[in-house]
């Protein structure tokens, strides 16, 4: 499974009893305190809080706060598509003849 399909399901209420979400990537390498970061996120009111990654002008989704309850619309439109892909009338090309 892709890292991008098990983030989304973050967004589904049923995988997690939780109201709210905080989610560090694992591989992210935290040298300092994060009282500041989560005193901050805990002050927001949004939905979805992406923090702005550190010494860049990009965000990074590998620091998040989500409520999942709130942003199920999000979770429901990606296993929709990915359904409507899985369910679709083209057929799948065998790699190998028939004849091997």
């Amino acid at each position: 499974m892709r890292a991008t399909t098990i983030k989304i399901g973050l967004f589904n209420p049923e995988y997690l009893p939780f109201e709210e979400i905080i989610y560090l990537d694992l591989t992210l390498i935290i040298k300092s305190d994060m009282t500041p970061l989560l005193k901050y996120m805990e002050l927001q009111k949004e939905s979805l809080l992406i923090i702005k990654a550190w010494f860049q002008e990009t965000y990074n989704s590998s620091v998040m706060r989500i409520k999942p309850n709130e942003l199920k619309i999000i979770y429901d439109d990606f296993a929709d598509r990915k359904s409507t892909r899985l369910n679709s009338s083209h057929s799948a090309k065998s790699r190998m003849p028939s004849s091997a």
